[in-house]
């Protein structure tokens, strides 16, 4: 018998692939916990909604346990009229997903060529690149600045190279930062009028606090600019584990040909029921929006008070720029062994940061305590 582990992957795969780094997964808080019985785990690390989904979300799942072994409704019927209702626009021009990074990897697949380019903000939601990769294309970073904000000009500059597609993550993971209505209306004004832009807001709903939080689709649709906005479950509704999002694009017949490409079943039954739920019960959600702002200006009050450095976060999580990424990662090393879990990444230039998700309360403090006592 012949042995295929002598056969090299990088024979098999294309190139793109091949030499792209291994995909750093999520942290495994229930291993952890396993592990370390004595340890109250903290999750601060993964953006949740702390503060838990609708009841009604709860009871929708449990109601439709019992129709797990039927396949689910392949065209999300009803949440697609009833979002598109509230919405105000064509059900049409809506994707639904298992998650809105799904759609995400459906966009970047179907659209980047080998040799395009795609302009993002440095740093930002990583998956990109590592999709623009795979697609061959060619990723062009725009770096914050030492203040901790962005040029619109340097944006600007980037966007004018004839891109393929412009990924605007506002609010930005991991910085939280967000474009002004002038800072994207400048943006659309300078792009090929090709150019696909795709506005991620995951966490928009959180951004909608604050009163210079922009109607993004509506300045793209202003500009006559194509584009997908893409929205989530996740984050505001509380629904990470059902993995369901949707986009919104700029016209029925883009969302067409890109379902057409995508795979038929791809948002669950229990999924469905539980997105329908939360959605009408706005109240809930409303909620847990007042208290995550209230909560994360008083925790970063704290923090500023304390001489730690913010990016202004438009998110559910504050995020704290430190001089070097040794540092970023020795406290969140530290910070891990009383339990408490938040996410280093690359800051300014050669910075790092910490995003730190805002939980309720009494988390809140555990984690402004413990950090109190690292130097």
């Amino acid at each position: 018998m012949t042995d295929t582990t002598q056969v090299d992957p990088i024979e098999i795969i294309r190139p793109e692939i091949a030499s792209l780094p291994p995909y750093i997964t999520g942290i495994k808080y229930d291993e952890v916990a396993r592990l370390n019985p004595d340890i109250e785990i903290l999750r601060l690390g993964s953006n949740e909604n702390l503060y838990g989904p609708s009841p009604d979300a709860i009871a929708a799942i449990q109601e439709a346990v019992t129709e797990i072994n039927l396949y689910p409704d392949n065209t999300n019927t009803i949440l697609r009229q009833e979002l598109s209702a509230d919405l105000g626009f064509d059900g049409g021009r809506l994707l639904f997903s298992n998650g809105s990074e799904a759609i995400l990897s459906t966009i970047i697949d179907l659209c980047v060529r080998p040799g395009d380019k795609v302009v993002t903000l440095q740093p930002s939601f990583p998956i990109v690149e590592i999709l623009t990769k795979v697609a061959g294309g060619e990723i062009i970073r725009v770096p914050f600045d030492e203040d901790l904000t962005f040029s619109v000009d340097n944006f600007c500059d980037a966007v004018k190279k004839a891109p393929r597609l412009i990924y605007l993550c506002t609010p930005n993971n991991p910085t939280g930062t967000y474009f002004t209505a002038d800072e994207l209306t400048a943006i659309a004004q300078a792009a090929p009028s090709d150019s696909l832009f795709v506005v991620d807001e995951a966490y928009a709903e959180f951004g909608e606090c604050y009163d210079d939080f922009p109607d993004n689709r509506a300045i793209l649709e202003a500009a006559g600019k194509p584009y997908i906005v893409l929205r989530t479950f996740s984050k505001a509704y509380g629904l990470a584990a059902m993995r369901i999002g949707y986009g919104i694009c700029y016209s029925a017949d883009f969302a067409g040909r890109i379902a057409s490409a995508d795979t038929v079943f791809n948002v669950g039954l229990l999924a469905q029921k539980a997105a329908l739920a939360a959605w009408r019960d706005q109240d809930h959600k409303d909620s847990c929006l007042a208290a995550i702002k209230s909560e994360k200006a008083r925790t970063e009050k704290v923090l500023s008070d304390n001489g730690h450095q913010l990016f202004k976060s438009g998110g559910n999580f504050s995020c704290i720029n430190y001089d070097a990424m040794e540092m970023a990662v020795d406290i969140q090393s530290r910070l891990r062994e009383t339990g408490i879990f938040v996410k280093s990444s690359k800051g300014v230039a050669n910075d790092g940061s910490l995003r730190v998700t805002t939980g309720q309360p009494e988390q809140n403090d555990r984690f402004l305590e413990v950090l109190s006592t690292l130097k």
